[in-house]
C-alpha cells in the first residue's frame, strides 16, 4: 500500500488529529513538516494537506474520512447512523469552537511571546522580518477578528475551562466519548488537548491537567497510536 503524505506542521491540532489517525488505521505514512505539497495551489492555507493513493486532500475532516474508505477498520465512524452524526457533531464542535478558545489563549498577550518563539522553528527559508510580520499581524490577529481573543484573558480561561468541563461531562466513565475505540470525534478533541499542553500555555496545560478523565483520554489514544 502506498504511503500516505502528510504536509504540515505537528504542533497544529489537526496535524495532529489526521497523524493520530493514520496510526490508528495502522497506515504506512510521513510528515512532512515544511513546505507546499506537490500540485497545491499557493492560496490554499489550510494544514494538514494529505496525498493519498496520488490524489491531494484538504481540511483534517475530509482527510479521516478518506482514511475510513482507503482502512475501513478500526472505523472512525460509527455505523449507527444517530452515533455516526453524534461523533461529527462533536468533531465539527472541537474543530470550530474548542480550537477557537485555544487558539485565542495561545495568542493573548500573556503567551503570545511563547508562541511565537515555538512556531519560529517552522520559519524554514522564510526571511526573519516576513515571518515576524505574518505572526503578529495575521495569524496573531485572528482570535480577535473571530471574537475570542477579544475577551480578558481571565474570562477566556474561564469560558474555555468551561468547554474542558462539557468534554468531562460528555466523557463520563467511557474510555473514549461513543464507547470502547477512537472515533473522529476522540481525534479531534485530542489533536486540542495536545497543542493546549505545550510549553507556550501552562494555564491550559494546569486545567487539563486538573480533569484525570481528559488526561486518561489522551494516554488511551496514545496508547493506541504508539506513544506521545
Amino acid at each position: 500500500m502506498d504511503e500516505v503524505v502528510i504536509y504540515g506542521p505537528r504542533i497544529s491540532p489537526f496535524v495532529e488529529k489526521v497523524m493520530r489517525g493514520v496510526a490508528l488505521k495502522g497506515l504506512p505514512h510521513r510528515l512532512v513538516e515544511s513546505g507546499r505539497p506537490p500540485r497545491t495551489p499557493a492560496r490554499t492555507r489550510k494544514v494538514p494537506v494529505a496525498r493519498i493513493h496520488g490524489e491531494t486532500l484538504y481540511d483534517s475532516t475530509f482527510i479521516l474520512r478518506a482514511l475510513d474508505e482507503l482502512q475501513p477498520e478500526p472505523r472512525l465512524l460509527s455505523g449507527d447512523p444517530v452515533v455516526a452524526a453524534a461523533q461529527r457533531n462533536l468533531e465539527d464542535w472541537s474543530d470550530e469552537s474548542l480550537s477557537w478558545c485555544i487558539f485565542a489563549v495561545r495568542w493573548s498577550p500573556p503567551n503570545a511571546a511563547a508562541t511565537r518563539a515555538e512556531l519560529a522553528r517552522l520559519r524554514g527559508r522564510v526571511p526573519r522580518f516576513a515571518f515576524d510580520w505574518l505572526m503578529k499581524h495575521w495569524i496573531g490577529r485572528q482570535p480577535a477578528a473571530q471574537g475570542m481573543g477579544r475577551l480578558p484573558y481571565g474570562v477566556l480561561l474561564r469560558e474555555t475551562a468551561a468547554r474542558l468541563d462539557d468534554l468531562v461531562t460528555l466523557l463520563g466513565d467511557r474510555p473514549f466519548f461513543y464507547g470502547n475505540r477512537p472515533c473522529v470525534a476522540d481525534l479531534a478533541i485530542y489533536g486540542q488537548l495536545r497543542t493546549a499542553c505545550r510549553g507556550a500555555t501552562p494555564d491550559l496545560h494546569d486545567r487539563i491537567q486538573a480533569r484525570p478523565s481528559l488526561t486518561g483520554l489522551m494516554a488511551r489514544l496514545e496508547e493506541r497510536t504508539g506513544g506521545a
